[in-house]
């Protein structure tokens, strides 16, 4: 059931329920007050298939009631679908996920890392992002090895028809390479920090109305935002396997759990700092979040540099400067040219002088 004009909907349900209820009690009351009808079979099981209808009804109507948002989708373009979007507490992180969110200084670094620890191997490089996969442990060995499998990808500026193009072109990944390595559950794991919620709201509406199935299996994109600690994922899952439905909600509850302890071993790191056992700190946050242009962020980590050092190193940078530039220019230029052009020209002109004389 839709949320817009959610309680004309459900008085009109409840309407119908009514009179449906109200149809089988008269039913029911007359067979019972007239023994003519009550030996007739045929109107007993009309009564108790009516019967069946209403109770399926009912399920619906609960099920519509208490979970409607999987009914819906939802419009990247519309402000009020948006809101909704934004506003369903399912995808906001609890404080302390989204404060390590938000610590990460290098999301995509720290997520293969994660991905590295629970078995996952780097199985190719493509537009759809990093291709991760780790084999899948099955009871029946004459099924052949399967496999799962996570595209990873960092976008800085996501919108809908991005996420819609990844989703594509990571279904076409999947058909070509399940003739290598069949992997029936895959995932789609989009990361942002983009400062914009409502534009990302409106990327994760591609996410949470993607219906999962593919040939041969299911894709389940996720949408992490850092910035405002949300993760987006689809709703309406009714068209896979449980078996998938399970792997993927222990996917979400491993990096959940993985995001907390990153923040308690961040905690452990900070109290380390203080009591100046630097010796292990280094060697944990390379491997955690490997940057490449992290030389300038080192003194005001670590805070290992002082103005002793400082001067040092610019007396060690300075002294070179002035061996190279200055010594080759005396001994190379002035030299050479005293020599060559002084002492040829006498002796060779004045032995030329006096055999003319002579």
């Amino acid at each position: 059931m839709s949320r817009r004009g959610w309680i004309r909907n459900l008085i009109h349900q409840v309407l119908i329920l009514s009179l449906f209820a109200a149809g089988l009690y008269f039913l029911k009351d007359t067979i019972d007050s007239r023994p003519e009808l009550a030996s007739l079979v045929w109107l007993k099981v009309l009564f108790w298939g009516a019967f069946a209808a209403f109770i399926l009804l009912l399920a619906q109507f609960i099920q519509g009631s208490f979970f409607g948002y999987t009914m819906e989708r939802f419009d990247p373009g519309n402000v009020d679908s948006l809101k909704r979007l934004a506003g369903m507490k399912k995808f906001i992180l609890t404080t302390e996920q989204s404060q390590a969110a938000r610590d990460m200084e290098n999301p995509l670094a720290e997520l293969i890392y994660w991905l590295t620890t629970e078995g996952y191997e780097e199985a190719g490089r493509r537009t759809m992002g990093l291709v991760y996969e780790r084999p899948v442990n099955s009871v029946f060995s004459f099924a052949g090895q399967k496999y799962e499998r996570i595209f990873l990808i960092y976008l800085p500026m996501p919108n809908v028809l991005i996420v819609d193009r990844l989703l594509r072109e990571s279904i076409a990944y999947i058909d070509h390479r399940n003739e290598i390595n069949f992997a029936p559950i895959n995932h789609l794991f989009i990361i942002t920090d983009m400062m914009q919620p409502e534009e990302v709201t409106s990327a994760a509406s591609g996410v949470v109305n993607f219906l999962l199935r593919i040939d041969e299996g299911s894709l389940c994109p996720w949408l992490l935002d850092t910035k405002y600690g949300r993760l987006f994922y689809p709703l309406d899952r009714s068209l896979i396997k449980r078996s998938h439905r399970r792997r993927q909600n222990r996917f979400r509850k491993s990096f959940l759990n993985w995001l907390t302890r990153d923040a308690q071993e961040q905690d452990i790191t900070i109290s380390a700092d203080d009591n100046n056992d630097l010796d292990i700190q280094p060697a944990e946050v390379t491997l955690r979040a490997p940057k490449i242009s992290s030389a300038e962020d080192i003194p005001s980590k670590g805070k290992v540099a002082d103005e002793a050092l400082v001067e040092t190193t610019a007396e060690v940078i300075a002294e070179p400067e002035a061996e190279v530039f200055a010594e080759p220019e005396t001994e190379v230029v002035a030299e050479p040219e005293a020599e060559v052009v002084a002492e040829p020209e006498y002796p060779a002109g004045g032995d030329v002088i006096m055999e003319e004389r002579q």
